[in-house]
């Protein structure tokens, strides 16, 4: 079980990673409007 819990443990890393990068494009992308 402790397996497991490391894939879960990788999916929320997974998913903070993806959700930063996102954020961070729409920065960029509102930088460039400025």
């Amino acid at each position: 079980y402790r397996r497991r819990w490391m894939l879960v443990l990788i999916g929320f890393i997974g998913g903070l990673l993806l959700t930063a990068a996102f954020a961070f494009c729409l920065v960029e992308k509102l930088k460039q409007h400025l």
